[in-house]
């Protein structure tokens, strides 16, 4: 498999400020859905904004589809929908679709792009009265026109409310389908669970670069096990050593790689009551990985 970006030993801060990329090395594979994850400040937009070549990096080397990002080749393989972005308010939709469409010299045809980002019920509406799900399908239908082989998508759910986030989703999946590379960032960590190949998470300047997305939660015990009862925690600690045990009143969390011996223990020792056995989610595992400030 090519690889689509490759990012080798990226360096960047602002003036005046820590730096939010440090010693990054980063290669994303053609053909995938990659999700970044990562605290509010922790460097999404800015490290997108560096692959894109809209800024360079203090130091290191980037190279998309081989070629920098500045590149001419570079802006007519590549789309990107941002977090924030305007249109002129009396424009109708269809005729923002047409406008972007004649930049490009083999855009997508237009009923493709329509069909994928589900526009036909407001094309003959102008940008101001739109919703700001109809927004984000708008910009994420400029992003596409050019019919891209890479498509950076910043946050691209904002503002979206369920049915037009499902929607979106339907849409990227599609774009994998048809052997694109996607870059979202996003906050709902369903979100990436639901879409993404691999998952990498910014955390102090560095990206932690998974395989695949269960791979998160095998960084930590696999298994929850909840329950009430009404013994003192210490009498659960004293008989299960070297668990890993919450308690909140009579509710007990365990976080273990093995939970069956420790199921057979409290069934046959314990008065346990509303027992749960999950696998742990990837929002638990992420939350994990950033509070131990292991990424």
């Amino acid at each position: 498999m090519n690889s689509a970006i490759d990012l080798s030993n990226i360096n960047f801060g602002y003036r005046d400020s820590n730096p939010l990329l440090a010693g990054l090395n980063l290669t994303l594979q053609q053909g995938q859905v990659h999700a970044i994850l990562g605290q509010n400040g922790a460097g999404k937009t800015t490290l997108i904004n560096i692959m894109l070549g809209r800024i360079k990096p203090t130091s290191g080397q980037v190279r998309v589809l081989g070629h920098p990002p500045d590149s001419l080749f570079c802006r007519q393989r590549v789309g990107a929908m941002m977090q924030l972005g305007g249109l002129p308010l009396h424009i109708k939709v269809r005729e923002f679709i047409e406008l972007f469409s004649s930049y490009h010299q083999h855009p997508t045809p237009l009923d493709d792009i329509i069909s994928l980002c589900q526009l036909e019920g407001f094309l003959q509406q102008t940008f101001d009265t739109l919703s700001g799900g109809q927004k984000q399908r708008l910009f994420m239908a400029i992003a596409m026109v050019g019919d891209p082989d890479i498509i950076f998508l910043d946050e691209p759910s904002v503002g979206m409310d369920v049915e037009s986030r499902q929607q979106l989703w339907q849409a990227i999946l599609a774009l994998k389908q048809q052997n694109k590379t996607v870059l979202l960032t996003t906050h709902y960590l369903h979100e990436a669970e639901t879409l993404a190949d691999e998952l990498l998470v910014l955390r102090e300047g560095k990206c932690t670069n998974l395989t695949d997305i269960p791979e998160l939660a095998n960084i930590y015990p696999r298994a929850q096990i909840k329950f009430t009862c009404d013994l003192p925690e210490v009498t659960l600690l004293d008989a299960l050593p070297m668990v890993n045990l919450s308690v909140e009143g009579n509710k007990f969390t365990i976080l273990t790689n093995e939970p069956n011996p420790i199921l057979q223990r409290l069934l046959t020792q314990f008065d346990v009551h509303n027992l749960q056995v999950a696998p742990m989610s990837l929002e638990e595992a992420y939350l994990s990985l950033m509070n131990n400030g292991n990424a």
